[in-house]
């Protein structure tokens, strides 16, 4: 089974903000892009059959340097390590 995109929004009033939800392996991974503030907070949760995540665990809060290039190939990459893709 492969990596599924459950949710995405984009916000362009809000300075280019997004979120990102991904599910794979019983694991939903959701990624939130502050623009404003330029940082990328990490949370997973068990993802079982037929209910939405719900257990959220913040994994990590990285600062980047405001280009959103860089918050995707950092998404990429925790999604190939973590999910061996």
């Amino acid at each position: 089974m492969g990596v599924a995109v459950h949710t995405a929004d984009l916000r362009w009033g809000s300075f280019g903000s997004w979120t990102l939800m991904v599910v794979a392996r019983h694991e939903a991974v959701r990624f939130s892009y502050d623009g404003r503030d330029s940082f990328l907070i990490v949370e997973v949760s068990p993802a079982m059959n037929h209910s939405h995540p719900n257990d959220w665990k913040e994994l990590l809060v990285k600062g980047l340097d405001n280009r959103q290039d860089e918050a995707v190939a950092f998404v990429e990459e925790l999604l190939r390590k973590r999910f061996s893709i």
